[in-house]
């Protein structure tokens, strides 16, 4: 969308200004954390790091979902032995769930126990893996043919106002899941009124059981995160990024009634960007939604 950064990383991966064994602030989030569109300088990390005057960790990584925050954590954040971790909700980590993990992938986890964080839920095929990558490396991975691809989808892609557009029609490639499925276990999801009641029957989930199924998931991700933060001994707190978009006020809803229920720790970031944008402040970037310097700052100053 126009912007340019510089980007660097530390040797594993991360976007961080040097290497480190240990930091006490741990950040898991998808690009609006990893700092899309920003310097390194002015990232939720780098803000929050000068205002505590403590090592902070940037794990954010683009395109990421619960899924891979919970990897993330799981097998880096941890080994830097955090006193708090904070992951972050955007709007579209729902849907990308759908794209990101199969039924069967979604399905399989929400079998595995809470406390289990070793058991695999992703299916792989070593056989269509070989396949695909020869046509990866050959045509795909030059940068010409990437480019190709982005002019070409920009021509000719529908721009939606939404990312869950109301034909609730099902991704492509995903079987329609039985919510009364047996298989599943759903007594490892605490009771919630909103689980398997109200936000069912509303959209964008109703008819859609693909994205029901995410849901399900991502709140079974939090009670497994939590169980993580209790075996490692940091405090976890999961922080809800407003952003106006479709469905926003209702995630909130679920999400935060959800924590309350699992004492898990919510920080609700809705009332203070509406405060600073009432101030006049530019939180997000035009034409792209991602954090401004201002909005990583406000954002970092709530931490």
């Amino acid at each position: 969308n126009g912007f340019r950064w510089w980007h660097r990383t530390d040797k594993f991966g991360y976007r961080n200004p040097g290497d480190r064994n240990h930091a006490d602030v741990v950040l898991l989030g998808d690009s609006i954390i990893y700092g899309h569109g920003l310097e390194e300088d002015s990232t939720v990390r780098s803000h929050l790091e000068r205002m505590v005057t403590l090592p902070v960790a940037n794990l954010g990584q683009q395109g990421a979902g619960i899924h891979n925050e919970y990897q993330i954590l799981k097998h880096d954040g941890v080994l830097l032995q955090p006193k708090l971790v904070f992951l972050f909700f955007l709007n579209n980590d729902i849907k990308d769930l759908t794209l990101n993990l199969n039924e069967k992938d979604r399905s399989r986890f929400l079998k595995i126990p809470i406390g289990d964080h070793t058991s695999r839920y992703i299916s792989t095929d070593r056989k269509v893996t070989r396949l695909l990558m020869a046509w990866e490396t050959a045509c795909q991975d030059p940068y010409i043919v990437k480019g190709g691809i982005f002019i070409l989808n920009s021509l000719t892609k529908k721009r939606r106002s939404s990312l869950y557009p109301e034909e609730n029609s099902e991704p492509s490639g995903l079987s329609v899941a039985n919510p009364e499925d047996r298989n599943e276990t759903r007594e490892q999801i605490s009771p919630d009124p909103y689980l398997e009641s109200m936000w069912r029957m509303l959209p964008p989930f109703a008819s859609n059981s693909a994205l029901q199924q995410s849901m399900k998931f991502h709140l079974k991700a939090l009670l497994k995160i939590k169980d993580l933060a209790e075996n490692k001994k940091f405090k976890f707190t999961y922080v809800f990024i407003y952003t106006g978009l479709p469905y926003d006020d209702l995630f909130l809803h679920i999400l935060k009634s959800f924590c309350e229920m699992n004492n898990i720790n919510f920080l609700n970031m809705k009332s203070t960007f509406e405060n600073a944008q009432a101030n006049g402040h530019e939180l997000f970037l035009p034409r792209d939604g991602h954090f401004t310097s201002k909005g990583a700052y406000v954002t970092a100053e709530a931490l």
